[in-house]
């Protein structure tokens, strides 16, 4: 194995194909898959999709500068699915969003794309 090689954090296939929702390779590196959006969609809750997108988006540029970017990244996702629910439940989500807010406090243009997804998925009480 050559240097190159050696410390090579990519993905190499060869002979077939690679299919997957999310890939993530690498030191710290972490994929989501959030399936919960199109369920959103049809369920008539485009104001949470789109706060759910601008703090997923608001993740993705900074969340580096996060302590645990993974678990905000989940709390995300678990909003997401509690809010898609015909009868989401309210304490849940509240918990889930305060512990968004605690996760992301430290990184003021992620939290600051968090406050209007609360107000978004509380709007559903």
């Amino acid at each position: 194995m050559t240097s190159d090689t050696a410390n090579n954090q990519g993905i190499q296939v060869f002979g077939g194909t690679l299919n997957a929702q999310a890939v993530a390779v690498g030191a710290g590196a972490s994929a989501v898959v959030n399936n919960a959006a199109a369920d959103l969609k049809a369920a008539g809750r485009d104001e949470v999709l789109e706060t759910l997108k601008q703090v997923l988006s608001a993740l993705e540029a900074h969340g580096a500068a996060l302590p645990d970017k993974a678990t905000a990244e989940a709390l995300v996702e678990r909003i997401a699915t509690e809010a898609a629910r015909d009868t989401p439940d309210k304490l849940t989500v509240k918990s889930f969003l305060a512990n968004l807010a605690e996760e992301v406090k430290s990184v003021a243009s992620i939290a600051a794309a968090v406050a209007p997804l609360a107000g978004a998925v509380m709007a559903l009480f």
